[in-house]
């Protein structure tokens, strides 16, 4: 006799597959496949994509750091609000001493060129010898 219900599907996967077979009376009627949907778990601290997720803080409360409730994400990069799990800072989308328009902290040859924070040039390396130095303060 088969085991009622074979799991062969994974723990993390976007559906599970399962056989059954039915037993009346000793007998075992014919397997049949079934595959589900697997539904996200909002609050396991697990970002489940398929599920729509965007985030997951492991919780379900709004606690102000860019994940919702429903693991959404609450606000966007330059509307002046840090939502931790998405951004390094938030300076209204303009250079500032310690942002980057993108929200990220600046650093030499990231590409952005911040002169709020110091820097002449950014050509996105930090090599010496092309169109900026290693320090972002000229050729």
């Amino acid at each position: 006799m088969t085991t009622p219900y074979v799991h062969t599907g994974q723990v993390d996967a976007t559906s599970r597959s399962y056989f059954l077979t039915a037993v009346l009376g000793g007998q075992e009627g014919p397997a049949s496949s079934i595959q589900t949907a697997m539904a996200g778990l909002c609050g396991n601290n697990i970002t489940q994509t398929y599920a729509s997720e965007a985030c997951d803080d492991g919780n379900t409360i709004d606690n102000g750091n860019g994940c919702s409730t429903t693991c959404k994400r609450i606000g966007f990069c330059g509307d002046g609000t840090r939502q931790s799990i998405f951004e390094a800072c938030d300076s209204f989308g303009v250079n500032a001493v310690a942002c980057d328009s993108d929200c990220t902290a600046p650093v030499c040859g990231d590409g952005i060129r911040n002169a709020q924070a110091g820097e002449t040039c950014d050509d996105g390396n930090v090599n010496n010898g092309d169109t900026c130095n290693s320090t972002c303060s000229g050729p």
